[in-house]
């Protein structure tokens, strides 16, 4: 029996995507907990051990994850583009968009999820900065989750306003040419800087849900978050 030929390149799927992270993440655990430890930290300090192994897990996830779109998508024409993310996009129904959502589908899994590992890491990091015996470390543990997870819900947010266009429009970029992926980014960023896009029009109330949910938390991300973080590099962990 002929195997049914694949419509879609398989990095275009969100749920492959995220499992392909998981998958490095656990791959480079080994290595990443045996280079940490070569520092001494294992047996002088394991707190702060153990923090940055959680905090260097996150990263290389989220690096994966970014890369893997990049992949899959910058490259690819407005045609292409826009039958990659509909051969992907979750079948109708709750079940199956709960599903998709739980397994990586999606910005909230990422962009969410990104911002509650940040904001939990510095958290941690500013009650234990003054006890650990390696605070510089921790502290570029946080810069790094900081500057992951912003790239991160920049890209997420990129592929989820890609797959909302491709199903009904939406936004209406400026130019005569159908917007490909770069186009994305370009809206994703301007809405986690600047909680608006200059001269792109949302013009759908589908896409303003979108717009809206990703504009709350990259404002908390912005203020909650960065703030804290510029707190812990002025005061050097105390």
């Amino acid at each position: 029996m002929a195997r049914r030929k694949r419509d879609h390149p398989v990095l275009a799927s969100d749920v492959v995507r995220h499992y392909i992270s998981l998958g490095a993440m656990f791959a480079l655990s080994i290595p990443i907990s045996l280079l940490l430890s070569r520092t001494g930290l294992t047996r002088s300090d394991p707190v702060a051990f153990s923090l940055m192994i959680i905090l260097a897990f996150w990263a290389v996830m989220a690096i994966v994850m970014i890369a893997l779109a990049f992949t899959a998508f910058s490259r690819a024409s407005s045609g292409s583009l826009v039958s990659m993310l509909r051969s992907t996009n979750p079948r109708p129904g709750r079940l199956w968009r709960l599903w998709w959502g739980v397994n990586g589908g999606g910005a909230i899994y990422w962009a969410g999820g990104g911002t509650v590992t940040t904001l939990a890491g510095l958290l941690t990091i500013a009650l234990l900065g003054g006890i650990v015996d390696s605070p510089g470390l921790l502290l570029i543990g946080g810069v790094l989750t900081v500057a992951t997870s912003f790239a991160v819900n920049i890209v997420s947010y990129a592929v989820r306003y890609a797959r909302a266009y491709a199903e009904g429009g939406g936004l209406h970029f400026p130019g005569d040419r159908e917007p490909r992926f770069a186009d994305f980014i370009y809206f994703a960023a301007q809405i986690s800087t600047t909680f608006a896009g200059s001269d792109v029009q949302v013009r759908t109330t589908a896409m303003r849900k979108i717009v809206t949910l990703h504009s709350i938390l990259s404002f908390t991300f912005n203020t909650v978050i960065v703030a804290l973080g510029v707190s812990l590099l002025v005061s050097g962990l105390g």
